[in-house]
């Protein structure tokens, strides 16, 4: 992803995302876990997915990781890029089993951007409004990000702040493009304060895609 393409999802995420419809309440990424039993954890604990082919350090609270796969009968998995080999990959956590605060991972696999190449930026953004429009958020803050990490493998994206209008509810979504793949991490609380939450800023700070 060039920094001219950086620009353009900025600038196109800039003009579309305040359109969208406002919820009034946090939803849609986190699992439904009814009947699960949830232990508090209140340490950070570094958090590795083979299948999603990521780590991440995860904030305390999120003793219990929720974990699906499209194909499993969940709406909220359901792409609509009209690609029947697209895998997705969503892990989860309501943080110390309230509703209204958590984080999730989201890994998608051989998407393509629809000329039989491999994802670009036009992707990145899309599966970013997507989530903005899930959560009924507004555009606050947005800047590019890069990272390089050991053997040269590189991550680059976008990183949105949006809240949640007439509401306190803040959202944390970074889109990042790495290879072919593209990996989407969100965090949510709607009683606001996310942004500075050390251990969500962790939590971003510190994913990397697996070398393997």
């Amino acid at each position: 992803m060039s920094v001219r393409s950086i620009i353009l999802v900025m600038v196109a995420l800039s003009c579309g995302a305040m359109a969208l419809p406002v919820s009034a309440q946090v939803s849609g990424v986190d699992v439904k876990a009814s009947g699960n039993k949830v232990t508090s954890n209140n340490d950070q604990y570094l958090y590795k997915s083979d299948i999603g082919r990521f780590q991440v350090l995860m904030p305390g609270g999120c003793a219990k990781v929720h974990r699906r796969l499209n194909g499993d009968d969940d709406q909220e998995l359901e792409d609509d890029t009209g690609q029947e080999a697209v895998q997705v990959l969503v892990v989860s956590c309501d943080r110390f089993a309230r509703k209204g605060q958590g984080c999730s991972v989201t890994a998608i696999f051989n998407l393509t951007d629809g000329k039989g190449g491999d994802p670009g930026s036009d992707q990145v953004l899309r599966q970013v409004r997507k989530v903005l429009k899930r959560f009924g958020a507004e555009v606050r803050k947005q800047s590019p990000v890069a990272k390089e990490f050991s053997g040269g493998q590189k991550v680059e994206g976008i990183d949105v702040r949006a809240v949640q209008p007439g509401s306190r509810g803040e959202l944390w979504v970074r889109g990042l493009l790495s290879g072919p793949d593209i990996y989407l991490l969100t965090a949510w609380n709607i009683e606001g304060g996310l942004w500075q939450d050390r251990e969500y800023q962790d939590f971003f700070n510190s994913f990397a895609p697996s070398t393997e």
